[in-house]
């Protein structure tokens, strides 16, 4: 990551929209990737369950990374 990335992420790491921390979906890049697109086949269905529990995840883990 260059400087200026490393700058802009900073700035915008500490940018809270509707009260919460940038959302870090770190965990669905690689290893829960799956859950992730089934949660979004789901939602293709109207059903919001799985999308709900991605969502709980990333928020606790985005309230934890940044203080929250």
């Amino acid at each position: 990551m260059s400087g200026v990335q490393r700058g802009h992420y900073k700035k915008v790491r500490n940018h809270y929209i509707a009260g919460l921390p940038l959302l870090d979906f770190t965990g669905f890049a690689r290893e829960r990737q799956e859950e992730y697109f089934a949660a979004v086949r789901h939602g293709l269905d109207r059903n919001f369950k799985p999308m709900e529990g991605v969502f709980r995840t990333v928020i606790d883990r985005s309230m934890e990374a940044y203080g929250g």
